[in-house]
């Protein structure tokens, strides 16, 4: 059969790019090479990388294109290098030649040739092939699951490459061979000294820009290296930002603790059908029959300590929510001044809007339907006005706690917690019953344990209160931005900025600005003043 007058097009897909045989560049030169051996030319590519099978068509989005072009006339003939390419169940497969049917198309692979027949109905090798595919696919899933549900518990690492910071080495721990994690201690020892950094106040950009020039390699590079390949990946270039640092310094994975994903595979797909990426630091910790975090690690132990991790997490994800350039740190109003109609916060831009010190707050949500703007000087000059008015003269106390206080709680909320792990896990209706008599026993352990935390955390602590040595007023004026901007903070004070009428940005601040105390602390000291809750 000759295919020198039939437009023909090709179709590549792939679950993963994984560089083996079957790639998307491997698929391409052996449809074309099919091509050219009949006497054709393959004019188009549809391309689905990173897409599984089983997906439905419309669910692909060249697959989705394909159909479309398909029913539109556009193709005599469509190839890809094996049936298994096009989809990885018979229904799919089925509605495919449907379409093609319809159009009067002829679907081809490279491995099985034709997969019509001249009606345009699938034929027997076709329909074999979609069969003994979709039991593979369901069989293979099925398997990999158990293992790597065995492989957790036994604490053994089943992912690929191992994060930054960690080798994959072949070890036995309590009788079980396997891979787990081992310090690579050149880049764990990068990874303490960063975090020592960021707790001592150093920037994550400044990090960022010191490795790249330094030329740190990435996770993967690593990897490479370690392994005695190339240390430059496919992208040519070693590149750090500050989202990647802040996710790899605020990640549980530096505990050495299993970590694992349990959305169901088809939840993990975005509105294009591709696969999301789950950030370590949102995973959950896998824990074993003793309700305890498993670790997979070879010494049991991680690069930093649940405490460091902690103050880490604190610093990066709840004192620096927003990672801000070094202009924007003068920013006083950062975070507090919001948009009177979307309630977005506004942002200090850096255009001068004509006064000494210029600059404005604007809003930057492009769905805001007004994208309120205000001159900067003469908003912080009101806020700081309303505040002074109001906290000025006020003296902040705080409680100092005797005797064990928080640590006896944050060993009884510990407790609780494997407690309730322990419960859940012996509530599996196909639990097996030498591991329901195991967890039985550590959940009475552990529920002796809570019964005397509780009873210790029950002890009537002795509480003192500490007064301020300075007012707030007096804090305020001896301070600079970041410690005027924390008290405000502190307070929970929000001021909402309305549409300025006429003048716009210039329009007197009093006339559309709200200012609000929110937090708990700010409502405890209005109550003891007899003021209202509005500044």
């Amino acid at each position: 059969m000759s295919w020198e007058d039939l437009r023909i097009a090709s179709y590549l897909r792939l679950s993963r790019d994984d560089d083996d045989s079957a790639s998307i560049a491997h698929q391409d030169a052996t449809t074309d090479r099919t091509a050219k051996a009949h006497g054709g030319t393959v004019a188009a590519r549809y391309t689905d990388d990173g897409l599984s099978g089983t997906l439905p068509l419309e669910d692909r989005p060249d697959m989705a294109r394909l159909v479309a072009d398909i029913r539109a006339g556009k193709w005599d003939l469509v190839i890809a290098r094996m049936s298994d390419r096009y989809a990885r169940d018979e229904y799919q497969m089925r509605r495919l030649a449907n379409v093609c049917r319809v159009a009067d198309v002829a679907l081809w692979s490279v491995e099985e040739g034709a997969l019509t027949d001249e009606d345009g109905q699938l034929n027997m090798a076709a329909i074999t092939a979609s069969f003994v595919n979709a039991i593979y696919t369901k069989d293979g899933s099925k398997k990999a699951r158990d293992s790597k549900a065995q492989m957790r518990t036994q604490g053994r690492w089943t992912s690929g490459r191992a994060p930054f910071g960690y080798r994959v080495v072949p070890a036995t721990i309590n009788g079980v061979h396997g891979k787990y994690l081992a310090e690579d201690t050149e880049y764990a020892d990068r990874i303490r000294d960063a975090i020592a950094r960021v707790l001592n106040g150093t920037r994550v950009r400044t990090i960022v820009d010191e490795w790249n020039a330094e030329g740190v390699l990435s996770r993967d590079e690593r990897q490479r290296e370690l392994y005695g390949r190339p240390a430059i990946g496919k992208h040519g270039k070693t590149q750090w930002d500050a989202s990647t640092l802040r996710d790899m310094l605020t990640s549980p994975r530096l505990l050495g603790l299993m970590l694992w994903d349990d959305t169901p595979a088809r939840h993990k797909t975005d509105e294009h059908g591709k696969r999301r990426k789950v950030k370590s630091r949102d995973m959950k910790v896998f824990y074993g029959a003793d309700g305890r975090p498993v670790t997979v690690t070879v010494n049991g132990k991680g690069i930093i300590d649940e405490q460091t991790l902690s103050l880490v997490r604190h610093e990066l994800l709840v004192t620096r929510a927003v990672e801000t350039s070094g202009y924007e740190s003068r920013t006083l109003l950062r975070g507090i001044a919001k948009c009177g109609t979307c309630s977005s916060n506004l942002v200090r831009n850096a255009q001068k809007d004509g006064r000494a010190g210029g600059h404005t707050y604007r809003c930057t949500n492009r769905t805001c339907v007004k994208r309120v703007n205000i001159s900067g000087p003469a908003l912080e000059t009101y806020v700081e006005s309303e505040f002074l008015a109001v906290w000025g003269d006020v003296t902040l106390w705080h409680t100092a706690e005797s005797g064990e206080g928080e640590a006896v709680r944050a060993a009884l909320r510990d407790a609780e917690t494997r407690m309730a792990t322990l419960a859940e896990r012996m509530a599996d209706a196909d639990i097996h019953p030498a591991a329901l008599d195991a967890l039985t026993a550590n959940l009475n352990r552990v529920a002796a344990e809570v019964a005397a935390l509780r009873e210790r955390a029950d002890a009537e602590p002795t509480v003192t209160t500490v007064y301020d040595d300075k007012t707030l007023g007096e804090r305020w004026a001896d301070g600079d931005t970041d410690v005027r901007r924390a008290l405000l903070r502190d307070l929970g004070i929000v001021a909402n900025v309305g549409v300025g009428q006429g003048r716009g940005r210039w329009s007197r601040p009093e006339d559309r600005v709200k200012v609000r105390a929110t937090s708990e602390l700010a409502g405890h000291i209005l109550n003891a003043l007899s003021a209202m809750e509005s500044i």
